[in-house]
C-alpha cells in the first residue's frame, strides 16, 4: 500500500504474541509486513485503547464473572455438563484474551480471582489455552448452546476487535465468514476438500452490493481465505480504520484479516491445531455496529446451523451488532439417507449420526444437501436446499468436476479458472453459493419464501441467474482487479 501512516510501533504493544516467518512475515515490493505489526499501528491510529477502556465500563455486568470466580471457577463452568450462561461465556473469552491482549490485561487482571499467580506470564497463557481447548472439547462432545456462541463472540469483538469500521450504509452489508474445520468428503480414498469458494463469492457478491468478509492464514488446512486474496495480489496490511473504509467504498468489498484486527487468533496458529476460535471467528466480523449486517456463514459438524442463527439473534438483542436477514449452513452427504430430525439443532446434538453427516462448511454440491437456517425478523427457519432448487441442470453437475486435490498450487489454479470463468462446472458452484447469499439478503422475508418449495426455488433459480451471468459477464474478474487496485493504491 502506498502513503502507509508512519506511526512507531509502541514500546507497550497490544498484542503479547508475535507469529513468525511466512505467511505471517511477508515481503511486498521489496518491504517486510509483519501482520502483527499492523495490527499494532491499527490499534493505535483507531485509539483502540480508548475504546476498550469504555467498552469495559459498559460491560461490567458480563465481566462479574471473570472477577468473582476466575480461572479455576471458570474452568469448572466448562468442565460441567450445565450450559454456561451468556456473562460467563463472555467472561471466559476475555480471560482468554488477557494472555494475548496486553492492553486488555493491564486494565483487567488485577480484578480477576487469583491474580497474584499472573507475574508469571506462561501461567497465564496456559490457562488461557486449557480454556480454549476445554471448549472446543465441550463442542464436539456436549455442544454450544446459542449463548455460549454469542457471548464468546461479543466478548470479542468488544474486548478483543482492534477495529471495528464502518460506512454508515443504508443498504445491508453481506458479512461473511466460514468455520473451516470441516471433515471434507472421501473420493477416491483419500479426503478431497474444495477451492476457495467463500473468497470467490465474496468477490462476485461485490457486484450486487457491499460484502464484508472476514478471513485469517491457512492453520489446519492448506489454503484459507487470505492466502487466497493475498494470491492473488491484494493486500491486507490496513493500518487505519480510514483505510479499511475508503477500499470498501470504492471496491464495495472489504475483505479483514484475523490476524490483524484481533488478537486472541494467535493462540491457535501458536498451538497449529483448532481451537474455540473457528467457531468466534465466523461470528465475530469486525464490522461497525450501526451498519446492518445480512450474515452468510458456514458452519461445520459441530454447530447446527440454527445454533449460529439464534447466536446472531442474541447478540443484535445485547446491541453488540445489527443484522437484517442472516443464514448459517453446511453440506449435509445424505447419499445413504438422513433423518429430518437434523432440522432440529436440538437432536442434533444428542445424536452423533446426524453429526456424522456433515462433511462442508459450503453450499452443498450435487449429490449432497445444504442444510441452512435463516435469521427472518427475530425468527429462525431451517430447511434443505438441493442444487436443483437453484436451476433444474445443477442436478447433473458431478461433484468431482469440482473437487481439487489438497495443495495450494491446485487450489490456487482452480480459483483463477473460475476468476477468468473458464471453469463451467465451478463458475456454476461459485454461484450457487452467490446466489443462497443473495436470496436471504433480498428475499428470505417473503412469505413462505423459505419452507415453501415451489417459491423457494423461483427465488433462489432468478438469485442464480444473475449471479451465474454476472461471473460469465466478467464482472467478478473485474471487480477483483477493482479490490485489488484499492488496496494497492492507499
Amino acid at each position: 500500500m502506498k502513503d502507509k501512516i508512519d506511526f512507531a510501533i509502541s514500546p507497550r504493544p497490544v498484542a503479547t504474541i508475535r507469529l513468525h516467518g511466512f505467511p505471517y512475515d511477508r515481503e511486498v515490493d521489496g518491504r517486510r509486513i509483519s501482520c502483527t505489526d499492523t495490527l499494532e499501528l491499527l490499534a493505535q491510529s483507531s485509539d483502540y485503547e480508548g475504546r476498550l477502556r469504555r467498552n469495559i465500563g459498559r460491560y461490567d455486568k458480563e465481566l462479574q464473572p471473570l472477577f468473582s470466580l476466575g480461572f479455576h471457577g471458570l474452568d469448572g463452568l466448562v468442565k460441567s455438563r450445565k450450559p454456561l450462561t451468556y456473562d460467563q461465556a463472555f467472561s471466559l473469552l476475555a480471560f482468554v484474551s488477557l494472555s494475548s491482549n496486553r492492553a486488555l490485561k493491564d486494565i483487567l487482571v488485577s480484578q480477576v480471582k487469583g491474580h497474584e499467580m499472573y507475574h508469571d506470564v506462561n501461567t497465564l497463557l496456559l490457562q488461557s489455552v486449557s480454556l480454549l481447548q476445554s471448549m472446543s472439547t465441550r463442542e464436539a462432545i456436549v455442544g454450544l448452546q446459542p449463548q455460549e456462541v454469542a457471548g464468546m463472540i461479543a466478548a470479542t469483538l468488544e474486548l478483543d476487535t482492534i477495529c471495528r469500521p464502518g460506512i454508515a450504509s443504508a443498504d445491508p452489508i453481506i458479512g461473511i465468514g466460514g468455520m473451516g474445520g470441516d471433515k471434507g468428503v472421501h473420493v477416491n480414498g483419500e479426503v478431497t476438500k474444495l477451492f476457495s469458494v467463500s473468497t470467490l463469492s465474496a468477490i462476485g457478491l461485490g457486484s450486487h452490493g457491499y460484502v464484508h468478509k472476514h478471513h485469517s492464514y491457512p492453520n489446519t488446512s492448506k489454503v484459507a481465505g487470505q492466502s487466497a486474496i493475498e494470491a492473488m495480489g491484494a493486500r491486507s496490511d490496513f493500518t487505519t480504520r480510514e483505510q479499511m473504509q475508503n477500499v470498501q467504498r470504492s471496491s464495495k468489498i472489504l475483505m479483514s484479516s484475523c490476524h490483524t484486527t484481533r488478537t486472541i487468533h494467535t493462540i491457535s496458529h501458536m498451538l497449529k491445531g483448532e481451537t474455540i476460535n473457528h467457531v468466534i471467528g465466523p461470528g465475530a466480523v469486525p464490522h461497525d455496529e450501526k451498519d446492518i449486517l445480512s450474515m452468510f456463514i458456514g458452519v461445520n459438524h459441530n454447530i447446527h446451523p440454527a445454533t449460529f442463527i439464534k447466536a446472531l439473534r442474541i447478540l443484535a438483542e445485547k446491541g453488540v451488532a445489527r443484522y437484517t436477514n442472516s443464514v448459517a449452513f453446511c453440506t449435509v452427504d445424505n447419499r445413504k439417507g438422513v433423518s429430518t430430525h437434523i432440522l432440529s439443532d436440538d437432536r442434533f446434538y444428542q445424536d452423533d449420526d446426524l453429526k456424522a453427516a456433515i462433511v462442508l462448511d459450503e453450499v452443498a454440491p450435487p449429490p449432497f444437501v445444504t442444510l441452512a437456517s435463516f435469521l427472518i425478523d427475530g425468527r429462525v427457519e431451517t430447511a434443505f436446499i438441493h442444487a436443483a432448487d437453484f436451476d433444474p441442470d445443477l442436478h447433473n453437475l458431478d461433484f468431482h468436476s469440482l473437487a481439487v486435490p489438497n495443495s495450494q498450487d491446485a487450489i490456487l489454479e482452480a480459483n483463477e479458472k473460475v476468476v477468468r470463468a473458464e471453469d463451467p462446472a465451478r463458475v456454476a458452484y461459485v454461484a450457487m453459493s452467490m446466489a443462497l447469499a443473495l436470496f436471504t439478503r433480498d428475499f428470505a422475508q417473503t412469505k413462505d419464501a423459505i419452507l415453501d418449495d415451489n417459491a423457494r426455488k423461483y427465488l433462489l433459480g432468478q438469485c442464480y441467474k444473475r449471479a451465474h451471468e454476472s461471473i460469465m459477464n466478467g464482472e467478478l474478474a473485474k471487480k477483483l482487479d477493482n479490490y485489488v487496485n484499492a488496496t494497492n493504491n492507499l
